[in-house]
């Protein structure tokens, strides 16, 4: 199952809202191609992703050939204002380089990376929740560490262990291999913090999907 990378907000297409009652909530992971999940939900009810199915895509926040850096976050609030969801999840980094990484001839590299990622994030961050802010909209970060161990009961699972545990509860096929290329394990990382998040934060305590479960209507889709 293909993903497309969308770069114009416009092109956004949302399903219909199935009922009047059910409001969207948005999960993802924030980056230069960020993650993208969402779905609708009752919030009096327990969120159960096998009769609520997720939709899965990325968005292209690039500056492009011709753009500047700003351009990033004025197109990241153009991106949630097509969305217009009721509640946002995003993944809460911590960019530090592991100690086993760094070396005497990369240490200067590796951190000068580290910290521009991590300033960038910072960013992202600061436009979801000013954007969410604006609008009233409830917003929190969800860990890594809570993501991953939702996904594989581990928290710290490697990218190839999530992307198969995406692909196990919500039907996708996404290669573990060419992750770094297509970018699904953005994808896959915005899959769990949603479904996090609903689990944790929404009205009432939510009743677990294990991960063994299977949700038969999730779709891949251009978001």
């Amino acid at each position: 199952m293909k993903t497309e990378l969308i770069r114009n907000p416009q092109l956004v297409q949302l399903v219909d809202r199935p009922t009047p009652e059910l409001q969207l909530a948005l999960g993802l992971d924030l980056g230069t191609t960020t993650g993208v999940a969402y779905t609708w939900f009752d919030p009096t009810e327990a969120y159960n992703p096998i009769t609520r199915p997720i939709y899965l895509g990325q968005w292209d926040l690039s500056p492009g050939e011709h753009g500047t850096n700003p351009i990033r976050f004025v197109r990241l609030r153009h991106f949630l204002a097509a969305m217009a969801p009721s509640i946002v999840f995003f993944e809460a980094v911590k960019n530090t380089p592991s100690m086993g990484t760094i070396g005497r001839m990369n240490v200067n590299a590796i951190v000068a990376r580290a910290a521009t990622s991590l300033m960038l994030f910072g960013a992202y961050m600061s436009t979801v929740t000013s954007w969410c802010e604006e609008k009233e909209i409830p917003c929190t970060g969800i860990s890594i560490s809570d993501i991953k161990k939702r996904a594989t009961n581990k928290g710290n699972a490697s990218k190839d262990d999530v992307i198969l545990a995406c692909n196990a509860l919500f039907n996708t096929d996404f290669d573990p291999e060419t992750h770094d290329q297509t970018g699904v394990d953005n994808i896959a990382d915005a899959a769990f913090c949603l479904l996090v998040g609903l689990e944790v934060h929404a009205n009432g305590v939510a009743t677990k999907v294990h991960a063994s479960g299977s949700t038969a209507g999730t779709t891949v889709v251009r978001v």
